[in-house]
């Protein structure tokens, strides 16, 4: 088992949090009162949809692959959690867009001349620095402490969107076993090319003992992305957004 008997339990109670901090997000935007259509457009229709999305996302990634899994998952239940990874990831990034819309709009941030900003102008990252300086002081201080997770994202979805999509290993070998298993590897084809069937059979049954799953994603191999580990990762992820979202609140209730 990958995790420790603690990490599975903190897992759970950490899991089990995710409907209730969901429900309090919607309550919280939907019963706010907007100063602009947009505002209450990008608050009601962008972010809650995707905070809605990452929840059902969260469910159906530890419904797929459990966290005490020990067995190696098939195919169809690895791609299927791949998908509600990478919808995750688009999703988060959406909601991080969708609250500074919600503030440019509802608290008339423009340009110095003021005109509107620019779409590729409108984030919450430390690039977008007329957005940043209409925050407080204190809400740009919590946000330089987030450039760390801003980055993780952003590469994740550009990774995701542009180059190579977000990938878990369908199972893992120790550098002990890599030869052996690359060994059984040539046995196998040499066994198809041959039509035998049986030794086939039985030489994958060995490479199979050689395997295990690790609950891992990534996306490209050559440009050494970081390996993350799911369960905890996209609780984090979740945790960060309704985070980011509770302070947003704050200072677009701030006279």
């Amino acid at each position: 088992m990958y995790y420790s008997e603690q990490q599975l339990i903190d897992l759970a109670n950490e899991v089990a949090t995710v409907p209730q901090k969901y429900q309090s997000l919607l309550f919280s935007y939907h019963d706010r009162q907007y100063q602009t259509a947009r505002g209450r457009e990008f608050a009601l229709h962008g972010f809650l949809r995707r905070i809605g999305t990452l929840r059902r996302c969260v469910d159906r990634v530890f419904a797929l692959l459990p966290p005490a899994l020990e067995n190696i998952p098939n195919d169809d239940t690895r791609e299927d959690a791949t998908i509600a990874l990478q919808a995750f990831i688009f999703n988060v990034f959406g909601c991080l867009d969708n609250l500074t819309w919600v503030w440019v709009e509802e608290k008339a941030v423009r340009k110095a001349d003021g005109t509107p900003l620019a779409p590729n102008a409108i984030g919450l990252g430390s690039k977008y620095t007329r957005v940043r300086e209409s925050f407080s002081d204190a809400f740009r201080t919590y946000l330089q402490t987030r450039e760390g997770w801003f980055a993780h994202i952003e590469g994740y979805r550009h990774a995701l969107a542009h180059r190579i999509p977000l990938y878990i290993p369908p199972h893992n070998v120790s550098p002990d076993n890599q030869a052996a298993y690359l060994a059984l590897e040539q046995q196998i084809t040499a066994a198809v090319i041959s039509g035998d069937t049986n030794l086939e059979s039985e030489l994958r049954g060995q490479q199979q003992s050689l395997m295990f799953f690790r609950p891992w994603m990534t996306h490209s191999f050559e440009e050494q992305a970081p390996i993350m580990v799911i369960h905890p990762q996209i609780l984090a992820d979740f945790n960060t957004v309704e985070e980011l979202a509770l302070r947003i609140l704050a200072e677009l209730n701030q006279p």
